[in-house]
């Protein structure tokens, strides 16, 4: 593991690639629903609730799907060239693909705005690169703690997000504010953040060399990572905790805009105390729960309550309710996820980090790219299917805590 700069310093300016990376994720949502949900949207007025409800879910699993097949890849490819090189690649191409968005909204393209997050999805490696950035500088005692602070940014940027997405789109403030308005500051941020990384960030991890990439090399990552059987059962649990995840992250704004009529600036605020719980999660939870409990503990105490609060959402029809149990099921999260994480990065050695870290996030990507589908579908049946559906697999997840104790 290379020590030259080792600490704190090394690793700072990560926290603004990552804070820049989600607040562009945050902005995305509270757009996303009223440009195919609202009558004033990209949509003609007479679309059939179930067209605009298949191209939400649809629209939804673009970036995952690619984010499958773009993540190993950039993860394996940063253990071999570095990842201070691979950062700048994934800023840049996110940055160009906000731009885009900004465009198809202007122009009411939906098909350009399936692009663009397709091209999202393919340079969306750079939570994995910076994870593995923070492993190559940290104690391994440290690990869990250091990660929790780069995914700290993360939560802030998810707060900031989609309270920019609500302001920047409201004409009453500024005559010019519109749809398209934060999208193209989301995209100009991230091409500036790469220029600053380019100049500001110390490499962490020796390049190996040129890695040749292969059109089917995501998958035979995927495929090699499965051979270990500690992370064929950590995945196997967090490929069910993910599927529930992504259904209730992704759907649970939907219900709010029907059920209680949420319009732009309400839905930032709720989707920004999911991020505050998150950042809470990361700030004092996890330091407090690692001194007590061990890695297995936190991650089966996080799907308990997660499974309990996801009965729960069903069950109420109460706003402030689902509010609470927003801010609770996501403080969680943070916790498990900073905790999943380090088992991950605890099955492989040093000049795999990137690799496994890649593993990681195409594990999500996999989830969230059939959930956003499925959950499509199964809001036709009702606006309740999709949540029903999450809390279903996440207890699931629960019941395969027990291959991971083994």
């Amino acid at each position: 593991m290379t020590q030259q700069y080792a600490g704190m310093r090394a690793i700072l300016p990560l926290f603004l690639v990552i804070f820049i990376d989600s607040l562009g994720m945050g902005i995305i949502f509270p757009i996303l629903n009223p440009l195919y949900m609202s009558a004033h949207g990209m949509l003609a007025a007479g679309t059939p609730e179930h067209v605009r409800n298949f191209l939400y879910g649809f629209t939804l699993c673009v970036f995952p799907f690619f984010l499958f097949f773009g993540t190993p890849v950039l993860g394996d490819l940063s253990d071999h060239v570095g990842r201070k090189k691979v950062l700048v690649i994934c800023l840049v191409g996110v940055g160009i693909s906000y731009i885009i968005s900004g465009i198809s909204v202007m122009i009411d393209s939906v098909i350009l705005l399936i692009v663009s997050r397709a091209v999202a999805g393919i340079f969306a490696g750079s939570m994995a690169t910076a994870q593995a950035a923070v492993v190559d500088v940290s104690h391994p005692d440290k690990k869990a703690v250091n990660i929790s602070r780069l995914l700290l940014f993360a939560s802030l940027g998810f707060v900031a997000g989609p309270l920019l997405g609500s302001f920047l789109t409201d004409s009453n403030l500024v005559s010019w504010f519109s749809y398209w308005t934060p999208l193209f500051l989301a995209g100009f941020l991230a091409i500036g953040n790469a220029i600053l990384l380019w100049f500001g960030f110390h490499e962490t991890h020796e390049a190996k060399g040129k890695l040749t990439i292969k059109i089917h090399q995501a998958v035979q990552i995927f495929m090699d990572a499965f051979r270990n059987i500690n992370i064929r059962r950590l995945s196997i649990m967090y490929f069910f905790y993910q599927l529930a995840w992504s259904i209730y992250f992704q759907y649970i704004s939907l219900l709010m805009l029907h059920r209680f009529h949420y319009d732009t600036l309400h839905i930032g605020l709720f989707m920004a105390i999911i991020g505050l719980g998150f950042a809470l999660g990361f700030i004092y939870f996890i330091n407090l729960v690692t001194k007590y409990l061990s890695h297995y503990q936190i991650v089966l105490m996080s799907v308990i309550v997660a499974a309990i609060g996801m009965y729960a959402v069903v069950l109420t029809d109460i706003a402030w309710v689902i509010w609470v149990i927003a801010f609770v099921i996501s403080m969680f999260s943070a916790v498990s996820y900073s905790v999943i994480i380090t088992m991950y990065s605890d099955q492989v050695s040093d000049d795999k980090q990137g690799w496994v870290m890649g593993v990681n996030n195409a594990v999500i990507g996999v989830a969230w790219t059939g959930t956003a589908l499925i959950a499509g579908f199964l809001q036709n049946i009702s606006m309740l299917a999709p949540l029903t559906a999450a809390a279903v697999l996440m207890t699931i997840a629960l019941g395969l805590m027990g291959i991971v104790k083994r």
